[in-house]
């Protein structure tokens, strides 16, 4: 169980894409408006696309650019977004190759971590997603990932989420029980693992998660919720259900120090982020 007084400061920055920007340079100016903000979760193809085109234009001077820019305004990446629906690999070995590429150049862009989610086997949401099939294949295609990270010298981080084959806390543990590779690492997001039948029950969930997976998370999500019609909405930080004081305190007890990143959080909704997560962190 956590101990509510078991507190120590967490490191705060945002995902990239959620804040304006055209050029990496314009993007610094808005992240200059958040001084307490020391670092981003970066998906390059998404927040620069005419730049990051194809993973044939990496190139070392390109991440190196990257990480020089973001350092002279004292930011860095925490987190190399490379969300693609990794359950195509074996279907699209384009898609492999992309992620394989950035893996290559993670540490180039200052990163030491590289992540994902599953995806689904279909399009979209499909329930075979939760068979034991999607799993196995889940867990042939993260194998390669993790001993290619192993290779590279860098973390791959997993990202679990309710509809995705890696859906939950026991398949998390399993996975990281069948592919004991020291750099295969897990992504937090709390709100990913919220269900309308679990909602009552975060704190619960909330220790299960850390008790389960703590010695193997590298980075933690801030993300909240609502519960509408009966589905859950992802809504920006500190707008919504989540138990954020549990949360937090999890956090900084199980990893103190910890990257976190705030998501689904536009520009308009940072400063109130901000202004609640430090109500539950020691400066």
């Amino acid at each position: 169980v956590v101990k509510e007084k078991e507190k120590y400061m967490i490191r705060l920055g945002v995902r990239g894409h959620d804040l304006p920007g055209k050029t990496l340079e314009e993007f610094v100016a808005t992240m200059e408006k958040y001084p307490k903000l020391s670092h981003i979760q970066f998906a390059p193809m998404k927040s620069f696309p005419n730049i990051f085109t194809s993973s044939d234009k990496l190139s070392p001077g390109l991440a190196l650019y990257v990480q020089e820019i973001l350092g002279k305004h004292n930011l860095s990446i925490s987190i190399l977004g490379c969300y693609l629906n990794i359950m195509q690999f074996e279907e699209k070995p384009e898609l492999k190759k992309t992620f394989f590429d950035y893996m290559l150049y993670t540490r180039a862009f200052g990163s030491e971590v590289i992540a994902t989610e599953t995806g689904s086997v279909g399009k979209g949401y499909t329930p075979d997603n939760f068979t034991e099939e999607a799993f196995q294949k889940a867990l042939r295609i993260i194998e390669e990932m993790a001993v290619q990270a192993e290779k590279t010298g860098v973390i791959l981080g997993i990202e679990p989420g309710i509809n995705h084959p890696l859906c939950s806390i026991k398949k998390a543990r399993r996975m990281l029980e069948a592919i004991p590779i020291n750099n295969l690492r897990i992504l937090l997001d709390i709100a990913n693992l919220i269900t309308p039948e679990n909602v009552d029950h975060q704190e619960t969930l909330i220790e299960e998660a850390f008790e389960t997976l703590g010695p193997w998370i590298c980075h933690c999500h801030l993300k909240d919720f609502v519960l509408e019609n009966g589905k859950i909405k992802a809504v920006p930080f500190g707008t919504g259900q989540l138990q954020i004081p549990k949360y937090l305190s999890a956090i900084q007890a199980y990893k103190p120090y910890c990257n976190c990143t705030f998501e689904a959080t536009k520009e308009d909704g940072i400063e109130h982020a901000i202004h609640i997560t430090e109500q539950f962190i020691v400066n």
